[in-house]
Order: structure tokens, then sequence, then C-alpha cells
């Protein structure tokens, strides 16, 4: 079985001006989640999908394996569809450029998970919230899933509304972190943008609206994704102290 990583990079993000070329020890940020990435071993090949000519310039720099992409794809998972064109693979994971602390554990987890349930085309992963702050946090990706541990919708506003139990320890958020098999990638690519899509710019909603049961899978050890500039200086002095 043939599993390869595909790391989407854009440079439009609307919340952190050219996040993914802001610099830690001198080196861009997408980089460390490409290294984070190549622990895994269950990964064959990891590569960048990119649109931007400066962040092709940072792969040839660090040996990095790269496609250029579109410039017209509105999200990363249209970049992982397009290469999934050009090198074929079993499972694809979509690993977001602004998750630099992700861990090969974490990646392996979401690719065993749809390994093991072969009837799922696609997998994905979460964690509990354990801040409040994050609740109404519209940087925050909320998630609802059912019994069968199936996603009934994800959201930025807080899901489920008015929540009694438990404080705030019944919410979950969804991680930057997918495994699809290739019929999620040709459904996803032949489906127009959705309106839950576009309403709450998650691209997973596509897949969902059109009928598809998306798996999850809990992840212990996520720390955080960089969305703004206070979320980028948490993670590099993170960086700096650990020599990451």
């Amino acid at each position: 079985m043939k599993i390869i990583a595909i790391i989407p990079c854009r440079l439009k993000s609307q919340r952190l001006k050219n996040k993914l070329l802001k610099k830690i020890n001198d080196k861009p940020l997408f980089l460390y989640t490409y290294l984070q990435t190549k622990k895994c071993k269950m990964i064959d090949e990891c590569y960048v999908a990119t649109d931007s000519k400066l962040i092709i310039e940072e792969c040839i720099k660090y040996g990095i394996k790269y496609f250029k992409t579109s410039h017209k794809h509105k999200t990363g998972t249209d970049r992982i569809a397009e290469c999934s064109k050009k090198v074929k693979a079993d499972i694809y994971v979509n690993v977001q450029g602004d998750e630099p602390l992700i861990s090969a554990s974490s990646i392996s987890r979401v690719v065993k998970e749809l390994i093991n349930n072969k009837k799922y085309f696609a997998s994905t992963a979460f964690s509990k919230i354990k801040n409040k702050s994050e609740i109404k946090n519209k940087n925050v990706v909320k998630i609802i899933f059912n019994r069968s541990k199936e996603i009934i919708y994800l959201s930025r506003s807080p899901i489920p509304h008015n929540n009694k139990v438990n404080k705030y320890s019944f919410y979950f958020k969804h991680l930057g972190l997918y495994a699809f098999r290739k019929e999620a990638l040709n459904i996803f690519n032949n489906f127009n943008m959705s309106n839950l899509e576009i309403s709450e710019s998650i691209e997973l909603l596509r897949l969902i609206e059109n009928g598809i049961n998306v798996r999850v899978v809990n992840v212990l050890d996520h720390i955080k994704s960089v969305d703004t500039a206070s979320d980028f200086k948490f993670i590099k002095k993170l960086i700096l102290k650990n020599a990451i």
C-alpha cells in the first residue's frame, strides 16, 4: 500500500499575511510542518503543493519535492485532488501547512483509521477543547459526530448550541489533518463548492453535504495551528524553547 502526504501551501491567508513564509530560526513555517510529517513512518513520500513561486523557491532551497498547482483552487483539498492525478497512491494525506507541530502519531492514527475501516473514503482528526475561549473563536472549527464516529457537522460557531453538559468539556475541535482514498478526491473534485462549505469556509463539508461519510479519530497530542499573529508567537516560542 502506498501512502503519500501532500502539504497544500498558499500565501493568500486572510488572517495572517504570508504566514507560511514567516521565519522561525530563519526557516519558513511550512518547513516545520514538512519535517514533522516526514517523521511519520507510514508515509512513503511527502510533497508540498503550491501555486506560489516564493514557496517553490523555498522547496528547492531545502530539497523538498513539490507540485506546482493551479492558482484557481479555493481549498487545500482541491490542490490535493489535482496532485492525485499526477502521482498514484492508495491513500493521500492532507496535512495543512500551518500545522508546524503536527505529530507523527497523529498522522498515523488518521491513516490507520482509514485502513481499518475500508467502507470509508475519508478520515480526519479531532481533539477535545480544553480552553473555554476556543469555543467562540471563529478560527477554531468545532465538530460533532455520531456514535459510529462519522461527522454530523462542522462549524466555526459553537456547536452544540447552549451546551449544559459538564461545562464546556463536551466541545471538540477539528484539526487540519485528513486522509483520502482516490475515490473521495474524485468526488470532491467533481462537485462545486457546496452552500454549507461556502457559508462556514470549511472544505470537508463538500463531502458531507454530498452524502459522503467521513470517519473521525481522536488525537490527544495536538497543540495548535497557526491562524493569527498570536498563534505564531505562541508556536515560535515553543519551537525555540524545544529546539525543534
